[in-house]
């Protein structure tokens, strides 16, 4: 990541710094970094999609949440896996309760959702810290 700030153009929705679309990658690692819990993540990049939604009008919502969202998003989606897929797998009752239940959807602990992963898919799971140590 370059030294540079990645602020967005609150015009246009381009980084300010690269050009590109905010968020760009530098931003979006150091928004990760910056921002661990992906619950709060995924808050404040809904607030910035608000935001763009109403400075770019033309613009389809499905982009804007691919922009904005998806990538912010916890681990489930990360997977590879379908939205029926998904939904399957949360309507189950051993899957963790949601921590919220916001219009866009529910929201869960990432902690809670890897544990589940490790638990169930231990091939797809991410490595704990105490796995990269071996």
């Amino acid at each position: 990541m370059t030294g540079r700030v990645h602020h967005p153009d609150r015009s246009s929705w381009d980084c300010l710094a690269c050009d590109q679309p905010w968020p760009c990658d530098p931003e979006r690692e150091r928004l990760v970094a910056a921002t661990p819990d992906r619950v709060q993540l995924t808050m404040v990049m809904a607030d910035e999609m608000f935001l763009a939604a109403l400075t770019l009008p033309a613009e389809p919502i499905g982009a804007l949440y691919e922009r904005f969202m998806a990538w912010a998003l916890p681990p489930l989606r990360s997977l590879g896996i379908g939205r029926a897929r998904v939904y399957q797998i949360t309507q189950n009752r051993s899957f963790p309760l949601p921590i919220a239940q916001l219009e866009m959807g529910n929201v869960w602990l990432a902690s809670e959702v890897e544990d589940r992963i490790r638990e169930h898919r231990p091939n797809l799971a991410e490595p704990t810290e105490g796995d990269r140590d071996t």
